[in-house]
């Protein structure tokens, strides 16, 4: 790792403040850390291939038993032993000494979010469940089960004649507004083309079924499809629970959006892609698709029909969870085959992967291996971008994230991570959403360091 920022506490340094009225340290000298001879928290740490990168040619020795004064790019810095001035000092620094060996481990224990020790019973026995019941089809796409919480399946209430009341009043809506209509009834149609939803037989006699009601949204800086549907696991059943209710959530298992902004920017080369249809990926077991149910017609002039969702889907309590651990496990399979890419499950999040590398033919190289290792469980990477065009040379322009002949910043301006990346200017803008009005966008200049 290089660049590690610190988002817990660790251990401050120095243990105890240091008295260096009598160092003799030249005034002009700016200090990186001006507050060096007190007690703080370490904010971050760079690694051996950086820290050199940095360094300049000024040295000072201020003296015997004192540390030694380097300058460094982003000010003076020092290092070595410093005298303490009192005996009793001296004692309890002594007793409070630990190896770096323990300091290291304990960091590392404080730091990894997705440490198994940290889980609660609930989500390691979402976990235990995960591994207990998951398979995979033929081509490689993994089947999971709907983790319920113990002594819940069954408990669920009558809900389709609730979604049907919530359907009725969509399609009155879709009725005032033709454009939305049809963007819906694309969508639904795609759903059904991909196999990811099936007409429930007429003669269905399962006995445990949850109806999701379903609402459009739309995405305005989406690159691909502007119209997509919501589906509602946390509404109610005639007995007040929710399938939501029902399902284990899941641990976290990816790193926070922040860490992986902030290696992304340490990369020469920067590109970014997202996972197609991530939670459609995964298959759900045939068992658990009647807690799926949605009801849709295309048209006032037809029935109303029953459908089942067939893959994952985005609204229920654990489908974060199912999809990124299937999509880990893809990694954990056939990671030996591509070790540069499995050396990077840490830069997604969900869909969305942010990295980049040191050079155009290593970039290519990674480009190339998280192609081929996320294919073997069905997932495919598409809207590629990169700050560099040469990277993506092989990629077809369908699978780019803008063309590769845009000139202006307003047409290659991509969302990532809650930020605006532009890569052909390499700058990260910060939109302000409500006051966008008054405000213009903060603007970064990314400079490679």
């Amino acid at each position: 790792m290089e660049l590690l920022v610190l988002s817990k506490p660790s251990a401050d340094l120095p243990t105890q403040p240091i008295d260096i009225s009598n160092w003799n340290i030249p005034s002009e000298y700016v200090f990186a850390d001006p507050t060096f001879n007190q007690p703080g928290r370490v904010d971050i740490i760079l690694g051996a291939e950086l820290f050199y990168l940095f360094l300049k040619d000024r040295r000072n020795i201020l003296g015997q038993h004192h540390p030694v004064l380097q300058e460094y790019k982003f000010g003076w810095i020092m290092s070595g032993s410093a005298p303490v001035s009192t005996p009793s000092l001296s004692v309890v620094c002594a007793t409070a000494v630990i190896s770096i060996d323990t300091l290291m481990q304990k960091f590392f224990e404080i730091e990894n979010s997705d440490s198994e020790s940290s889980w609660s019973v609930e989500e390691q026995a979402c976990e235990d469940f995960f591994v207990d019941t998951t398979t995979r089809d033929s081509a490689g796409k993994y089947i999971v089960r709907l983790p319920r919480k113990p002594n819940m399946t069954g408990a669920l209430g009558e809900s389709r004649s609730i979604a049907l009341r919530f359907f009725l009043a969509i399609e009155r809506r879709l009725q005032r507004e033709p454009k939305t209509r049809k963007a819906y009834t694309d969508f639904m149609d795609e759903y059904a083309r991909l196999g990811h939803m099936s007409k429930v037989a007429t003669n269905d006699a399962t006995t445990e079924t949850y109806y999701l009601p379903h609402h459009p949204v739309f995405k305005a800086d989406s690159t691909t499809s502007k119209c997509r549907l919501v589906f509602d696991a946390s509404s109610k059943s005639s007995n007040g629970l929710s399938l939501n209710d029902t399902l284990m959530v899941g641990p976290t298992i990816q790193q926070d959006a922040t860490s992986i902004l902030m290696r992304f920017r340490m990369h020469a080369i920067a590109f970014t892609a997202d996972v197609a249809k991530m939670y459609r990926q995964v298959w759900v077991h045939n068992e658990d698709r009647a807690l799926q149910r949605i009801l849709w017609r295309p048209s006032t002039n037809e029935p109303i029909e029953e459908y089942e969702l067939n893959t994952v889907t985005y609204g229920t309590a654990s489908a974060p969870f199912l999809v990124v651990r299937s999509f880990k496990q893809t990694s954990n399979y056939h990671g030996h085959q591509f070790p540069l890419a499995a050396n990077r499950l840490s830069d997604f999040y969900v869909d969305d992967f942010v990295s980049g590398d040191a050079s155009i033919s290593a970039a290519q190289n990674l480009h190339a291996e998280i192609d081929q290792l996320y294919s073997r469980g069905g997932f495919a990477l598409r809207k590629w971008a990169s700050n560099e065009h040469a990277v993506l040379s092989a990629v077809d322009e369908d699978n780019l994230a803008t063309s590769p002949f845009s000139t202006s910043d307003s047409e290659g301006a991509l969302a990532t991570l809650g930020v605006v990346w532009t890569p052909s200017s390499d700058v990260l803008q910060f939109k302000v959403g409500a006051l966008q009005d008054h405000l213009e966008s903060v603007v970064l200049h990314c400079t490679y360091l």
